[in-house]
């Protein structure tokens, strides 16, 4: 009887300990999830192109350099990019021209319109005009949004201001974007812009850009891409050609 008691007790507070132990447990918080990782608004791209021939007769050379930083935010998105070419032709320069843009939209919630302000700096050491700098407002519209299919219209008004010759031109400002994907690896981009003189009915300037693109890696990150870029400029004397400034290029360029 005396060991069949010991035991009963030793059972007795075995049972015990394991239940303090089990609400103790349960007393003790779950661990707090981990907060997730920002990710990074900021989106940047570099784009190079190359192409060149040289014999005993001619030497003729094309460069193109571009680069982008985006940054989107549910209220605005902040686009910086730089645009340079430069040429050579049996050894001499035809062609050195910088093109920089900072744009920023502002968007409104459950809205597809937006605002936008953008100054445009250029440098082309081959124009009349040598530098000139502009700075436009408006509205702009989301007109098309789709999976494959976007298309933006904006428009403003402004003025740009070219030097060494010191003139003002007050323009407005139309324009419209396009991205259309048009499969996994591929989309097609375009812009036109065109600004229309407030001085002088009739004279303007139109801006109009496409490319092709095309993923080169699983990644996404490396593309393919073949463009076209002219700038008509009806102020300029249409002489051999020279009231557009036509360009082509094919090259690769990089995301991350």
């Amino acid at each position: 009887m005396q060991r069949l008691a010991s035991i009963l007790t030793i059972s007795a507070l075995a049972s015990a300990f394991s239940s303090s132990a089990h609400a103790q447990d349960a007393a003790v918080p779950a661990p707090a999830p981990a907060p997730a990782a920002e990710t990074d608004p900021w989106k940047f791209k570099l784009a190079a192109a190359f192409a060149g021939s040289e014999n005993d007769e001619s030497s003729n050379w094309n460069l193109r350099f571009a680069g982008e930083a985006q940054k989107k935010l549910e209220t605005n998105v902040t686009t910086l990019s730089a645009e340079y070419y430069f040429q050579t032709s049996d050894g001499e320069e035809t062609d050195n021209n910088l093109r920089v843009s900072a744009l920023e939209e502002w968007l409104f919630k459950e809205s597809k319109w937006e605002f936008f302000a953008q100054v445009i700096y250029q440098n082309d050491e081959f124009s009349d005009w040598e530098q000139r700098i502009g700075g436009y407002v408006g509205p702009a519209y989301r007109l098309v949004e789709k999976d494959s299919y976007k298309l933006k219209v904006r428009a403003g008004a402004g003025a740009n201001y070219e030097f060494p010759t010191e003139t003002w031109t007050p323009e407005l400002l139309f324009g419209e974007s396009l991205e259309w994907t048009i499969n996994d690896r591929s989309k097609l981009v375009n812009a036109l812009t065109i600004y229309p003189d407030l001085d002088e009915f009739g004279e303007y300037r139109l801006e109009v850009s496409a490319e092709y693109q095309i993923d080169l890696d699983a990644t996404k990150s490396l593309k393919g891409n073949v463009g076209v870029r002219n700038e008509y400029d009806s102020y300029i004397e249409d002489t051999d050609g020279t009231s557009n400034d036509f360009k082509i290029y094919a090259g690769i360029s990089a995301e991350f």
